[in-house]
C-alpha cells in the first residue's frame, strides 16, 4: 500500500536544468517507494502527455540515466555518462550562442 504523504525527492529525481513551457520536455524518476509497479520508473513529461519507463530511453538527460542507476542498485556507464553530459553541455551551450545571435541581430536591424 503507498502512502498519500509527500516525501522529499531526491536532488536527482528532476533535472533542475530543464525548464517548463508548452513543450517543454520534463524528467523525472520514481524510486520504487512511490511508483504503482514496485519498481523504479524514469518518467517523461511532453506538455500534458506523461510517459513511464521501465529503464531510460534514449533521450534521457544524463542526471536521469544515473538517478534510475543509483536507485536500480546498477553500476552506470560512468563513460557514456561522461560523454552524455558533455553532449548536453555543448548543446545547451550552442543553443545559447544562437540566441543571443539572435537577439543581437534583431536588436541591430531595429536601428
Amino acid at each position: 500500500m503507498h502512502s498519500l504523504r509527500a516525501a522529499v525527492p531526491h536532488p536527482g529525481d528532476v533535472d533542475p536544468n530543464i525548464q517548463g513551457g508548452p513543450n517543454a520536455v520534463e524528467w523525472g524518476v520514481l524510486p520504487k517507494s512511490q511508483s504503482l509497479w514496485s519498481v523504479v520508473r524514469v518518467v517523461k513529461k511532453v506538455g500534458c502527455e506523461t510517459t513511464f519507463y521501465s529503464q531510460p530511453p534514449s533521450d534521457a538527460p544524463a542526471s536521469i540515466v544515473r538517478r534510475w542507476a543509483e536507485l536500480n542498485g546498477a553500476e552506470p556507464d560512468y563513460e557514456g555518462l561522461r560523454v552524455a553530459e558533455a553532449q548536453e553541455l555543448n548543446a545547451r551551450a550552442e543553443q545559447e550562442q544562437a540566441e543571443e545571435k539572435g537577439f543581437l541581430a534583431t536588436i541591430f536591424s531595429r536601428g
